[in-house]
């Protein structure tokens, strides 16, 4: 919100309009985000065969507590794919068009790829 105003921007989400955009909005509170999310969740949940459920601190910091984590090594993994899912947020956040969920799984992929 202080950047918009000091470089003479507009304070909207180019996704859905809405606003003030900030960190929680960009990651989180942005309804067009929340398929994403859930797909996120669906994929994540599918690989580690245990339901793991989405919140702000998932999306936002990639912590995963509670049920469904099973010890540090899941962690490790989900925070990884939370970031690549999250950066996939950052390059496609200008475009309007809805972002994909699939698209984060084939990031990830590349990224082992490098491994």
């Amino acid at each position: 919100a202080r950047m918009s105003r000091f470089f003479g921007l507009e304070d909207r989400c180019a996704k859905c309009v809405g606003g003030p955009v900030n960190h929680v909005h960009m990651f989180w509170a942005c309804p067009k985000l929340r398929g994403y999310w859930q797909g996120f969740a669906d994929v994540i949940s599918r690989v580690l065969k245990t339901r793991v459920a989405m919140s702000p601190e998932v999306a936002i910091f990639g912590v995963f507590e509670g049920p469904g984590v099973q010890g540090a090594r899941e962690a490790d993994i989900l925070a990884f794919v939370s970031l690549v899912a999250r950066r996939r947020i950052l390059v496609a956040w200008r475009d309007s068009k809805p972002l994909e969920s699939e698209i984060w799984v084939s990031e990830v992929a590349g990224f082992l790829r490098l491994e």
